[in-house]
């Protein structure tokens, strides 16, 4: 599970904002039949980790969970298109206030 390669304990709002995410994505046809659930889990996660402030997610951890998913779940480096077209469903469906293109070039480096 990806909440289990968060460097530190994971903010309640940020677990609840994520799931929200993903239980949206149960119902929209398209993201069930064309991504993988990998993809839109994480898709979910990083759209509520850009919702977050500075105080409640300081980079340095932010950037220590990336890190933890590159190596261990490398698949997702290489679906960067997918998280892109994924993060822009779910952010129409329930925007969080998410600067999603930012995250995904740090998600991807």
């Amino acid at each position: 599970e990806l909440f289990e390669l968060y460097p530190s304990n994971m903010p309640t709002i940020l677990r609840e904002r994520a799931r929200k995410l993903a239980d949206i994505s149960i119902g929209v046809n398209i993201l069930r039949t064309k991504y993988k659930p990998s993809i839109i889990a994480f898709s979910a996660l990083l759209n509520a980790m850009s919702s977050m402030d500075m105080i409640s997610l300081p980079d340095e951890v932010y950037q220590s969970f990336l890190e933890n998913v590159r190596r261990s779940v490398p698949s997702l480096s290489n679906s960067v298109k997918d998280i892109e077209e994924v993060r822009a469903i779910l952010n129409d469906l329930s925007p969080l206030h998410v600067d999603f293109e930012e995250t995904i070039l740090l998600a991807c480096r």
